[in-house]
């Protein structure tokens, strides 16, 4: 039956499994607190980009020809289409930088996390490397993968 669990079924420790992978990530903290600064600012950026696409609509309906041939209110639709330019390339520029930064994160991360399986599927102890930051966890396990005391 779909939706039962049998006895030999493992318990799946959600809380334990965060808890290493966030000590795995914990030398990131700056990082990730920038990605969420940088995304949360993209999508703020991002929703304002149509209201300021409404104002520049606005502006060039406002946009007439006096009697003299000469256009009046297009300085104001020129200053608002360079507001909406920049409202975009903001919105750009953040998220791309937040996107980036997740990617630079999870990919160290996951080197360490393959680094740390490899050294105990090859049966040697876990060495840290010159190149690894000295606050990345060390994990000592023995051959059949249990954690040392």
């Amino acid at each position: 039956k779909q939706g039962t669990v049998s006895k030999t079924d493992k318990k799946i420790n959600t809380r334990g499994t965060l808890g290493r992978l966030f000590r795995f990530m914990k030398p990131y903290r700056i990082r990730i607190i920038l990605m969420v600064v940088c995304l949360v600012m993209g999508a703020v950026f991002t929703t304002q980009g149509p209201y300021t696409l409404g104002r520049a609509m606005d502006a060039l309906v406002a946009v007439v020809v006096n009697d003299a041939g000469v256009l009046q209110g297009f300085q104001a639709f020129l200053t608002v289409l360079l507001q909406l330019g920049c409202v975009y390339l903001l919105a750009f520029l953040f998220n791309y930088s937040g996107q980036y930064i997740v990617a630079g994160v999870a990919e160290r991360t996951m080197h360490y996390l393959r680094m740390a399986g490899k050294y105990v599927i090859m049966g040697v102890s876990y060495k840290r490397r010159a190149d690894m930051p000295t606050d990345t966890p060390v994990i000592f396990m023995n051959r059949r993968g249990y954690r040392k005391k």
